[in-house]
Formats: structure tokens, sequence, C-alpha cells
């Protein structure tokens, strides 16, 4: 290809003159006007007609612009002109033509810094494997992983490297996440003294973890590194309207008042509701993770005082009252 390029320009392909300075337009433009006048009643597609005399029109700007002007003005316009248009010409086809030059390419003649990184000192070849689907897909990335290390064991890069990496992070969270569930049921065990209402502040929290879950995957909002921080936190802030809501409903049942027209009860919603409003915010963010992330803890909090209002009494209502009765 290298050598048909080369036959087809001929000399001229040794080295490409530089622009040349000084050089009045004025007559070229006029020729130029001339024969698009000769051509264009020859044209019948509307686009050719369009395009010849939307350049005619040009040129004609520019003439006009030449012949008001003066020197030296009229020079330094010329010279702006030609580098806008022509200024890179010589370097790219130079560039071009040093590669008509090209031969044969041997090991000896590869520079020493690429060819250290792809041959050892032992005159062991790396070998570098690209894929045919994308990556962005987990699915795509474990196969192509798994096809690679099946051939060689020892295959490492950056596919490898993300995907240790992804399941570190996300074998460090589900350990977080294991930690605060055992640590904040030993607390209440240790507040409460009793395994029912241990369990009872539990239920909204785990529930709350199972809807929030699905509706990530219903509105589009899986959940990602950036995002995966918020599990723990709706733990934290889940947990004490548990608490509260529980205590509440040990007195309500034997006052046999509406929970719902409590001052704990306004208290708890209102609270949530300024929760709520700190982190809605993020999700208008223009980061990505940061959006993902106000959105996954404003829904984790829509859905704690959803099991927290509704289904938490439910249960305790039924619960306390069987409690009360075998006591």
């Amino acid at each position: 290809m290298i050598d048909d390029m080369a036959l087809a320009l001929g000399p001229q392909s040794q080295s490409f003159p530089q622009l040349k300075s000084g050089v009045d337009p004025l007559p070229a433009i006029k020729r130029m006007i001339a024969a698009i006048d000769a051509n264009l009643p020859k044209k019948t597609k509307p686009a050719d007609i369009q395009s010849l005399t939307r350049f005619k029109q040009e040129l004609l700007d520019v003439q006009l612009e030449l012949e008001a002007r003066m020197q030296p003005d009229r020079g330094v316009f010329i010279e702006k002109i030609q580098t806008s248009l022509l200024g890179t010409l010589p370097t790219v086809m130079n560039e071009l033509l040093t590669g008509f030059h090209a031969a044969e390419i041997v090991p000896e003649s590869i520079p020493d810094e690429i060819r250290e990184r792809w041959l050892s000192k032992d005159g062991l070849y790396r070998i570098q494997i690209f894929p045919k689907q994308d990556l962005n897909d987990l699915s795509n990335l474990q196969r192509f992983i798994v096809d690679v290390q099946a051939v060689a064991p020892n295959a490492t890069d950056l596919p490898v490297m993300y995907w240790e990496s992804m399941k570190a992070v996300i074998g460090a969270f589900q350990e977080a996440i294991i930690i605060a569930l055992v640590a904040i049921a030993l607390l209440l065990m240790f507040i409460r003294r009793s395994v029912v209402d241990t369990l009872l502040v539990m239920a909204p929290l785990v529930l709350a973890g199972l809807f929030t879950m699905a509706t990530t995957v219903f509105t589009g909002t899986p959940i990602n590194f950036a995002n995966i921080i918020a599990l723990p936190l709706l733990m934290g802030l889940g947990v004490d309207n548990g608490i509260h809501m529980v205590e509440k409903l040990h007195h309500s049942l034997s006052e046999e008042q509406n929970i719902y027209q409590s001052s704990t009860a306004r208290g708890m919603f209102y609270g949530a509701l300024t929760t709520i409003s700190s982190f809605v915010g993020l999700a208008f963010s223009p980061h990505q993770g940061i959006s993902s992330m106000g959105l996954v803890i404003t829904i984790g909090i829509f859905w704690i005082m959803t099991c927290t209002f509704i289904v938490l009494p439910a249960i305790s209502k039924l619960v306390l009252k069987k409690a009360d009765r075998l006591a």
C-alpha cells in the first residue's frame, strides 16, 4: 500500500513545499469565481448548486474584504486566512511523506522503551488479549476473566484488577452490614432486655432493606461502589425510630390511645422529613455517584418510615398483646 501511494504521488512525494507568503490571492479568487459561474449552469443536483452558490458567496466576501483593505493591513489579513485554512497542511503532508520511507519492522528496529514492554531479557514475549464483548457489563467481564485464566492462571491487567477490587469492596461491605446488624442486635438486647423487643426493632430494618433493594431495581438505580455506603448508614438512621416506636407501643397498649396522634409519632415523622430533605439534595448533584447515593438514602429512609409506621405497629399489636396474655 505504501509503495502504491508513493508511485501515485511521484517525485513530488519527497517533500511538501511550505506556504508562500506575500502572494496576492485576488487573481486566483477571480479565476475561481469565473470557473464557478461557468460550471454552475451545468449542475442539476440541488445539493451541488447550493454548495457552489455558497462557496461563490464566500469567495465574493473575501474579495470584497481584500479590495477594501490597504497595506499593510491587507497583507496581515491574507496571512491570517492562509494560516487558518492551510497552516497545518505542510506539516501533515510531510508526516505522511515520511511514512513512505517505512521499512520492514524487526525487533532490532523497535525503540528500547517499547521493545522492553513486550520482550523480556530472557526472550519471553508478552501477550495481550482483547475481549470481543463490552466489559462494562459485569457478566461479560467475569466470563472474559474466567476464560483467560483457564488458559493462563497468572494473567493480570486492568480487568482482573477491577474484578478483584470489586469483590474486595463488596465483601468488605457485606461484612460491614453483618457487623452492623449484630452490633445493633446486641445493643438492643442490652438496652431493652427483651428478645421480642429486639426482633420488633430489627424487623423494619430488614424489611426496609429488602424494599430498598427492590426499588433500586425498578428505578434503574443499581447498587454500585458510590452508593453502597448508604446501606450501613440506613441502619443507623432507622434503628432509633424502631426503638421509639416499640417503646411508645408498650404504653399505647395499656392506655389504648392512637399512636399516630402521639407526639412521638409526630416527632419521628417530621424528623424523617428533615433527614430526607438533607439527602434528597444529593440526588440532584451532577456527579452520578453522589446523585445515586442521595437517591438510595432517600428511598431507604422512605421505606424505613413506611415499615416503622405501618408494619411495626401491626406486628407489635399482635406480638405484644400475645406476650401480655401469656404473662
